[in-house]
């Protein structure tokens, strides 16, 4: 037939078991550990997330300096040459476009120009050359190539309007965050 089986709850100590000979202290101080373990175990994943860090939290750290997070990630109409972590990091008025440039393609092909609404961009004199199915990194710390610019007036936090100027992948337009000159974009190269 069946198996009856029963499961019992432990009970907190009461008066009557207490002069039955158990120590109510003894007891009532397991009691307590009890609940204050289960405590500790129902919130603990909370605090242990970093939830009630706000932007403090380690999760919002960058990896390191070289990470462009934040940044805008898309592709031209064709799909052969994109940008990924694109943004501008500015002093307020010089700046420094920070992206890295992806070829999709099976040739070479170069960014010919970038244009930011509200600033005047120094171009880059023969284009910034992409081999096929590779990146080129532009405006970090480690990078080789850059593109500057001066006049931008929009504080951090901001965005302005970009577009991006291949020779063979066309153009693509898009937002970019403007990031301050500070904390970990201090080290940015600007003009």
């Amino acid at each position: 037939m069946g198996v009856k089986s029963t499961v019992t709850t432990p009970e907190a100590p009461d008066q009557a078991s207490c002069a039955a000979g158990g120590s109510s202290r003894s007891a009532a101080r397991r009691w307590q550990v009890r609940i204050a373990a289960a405590l500790v175990c129902a919130t603990a994943p909370l605090g242990l997330t970093g939830c009630w860090q706000g932007q403090n939290a380690a999760t919002y750290q960058q990896a390191a300096l070289g990470a462009t997070g934040d940044g805008v990630e898309t592709d031209s109409a064709d799909k052969t040459v994109g940008i990924r972590g694109a943004l501008v990091v500015s002093n307020g008025s010089n700046f420094s476009v920070v992206a890295t440039l992806v070829n999709h393609g099976s040739s070479t092909d170069s960014l010919r120009g970038v244009d930011i609404e509200g600033g005047d961009v120094l171009q880059p004199e023969s284009g910034i050359d992409v081999l096929p199915d590779s990146t080129t990194t532009i405006g970090q710390a480690n990078s080789e190539q850059f593109v500057f610019g001066s006049g931008l007036s929009a504080e951090g936090s901001k965005f302005v309007r970009a577009r991006f100027v291949f020779e063979k992948g066309g153009i693509i337009e898009t937002n970019l965050l403007v990031r301050a000159n500070d904390g970990m974009w201090a080290q940015i190269p600007l003009p």
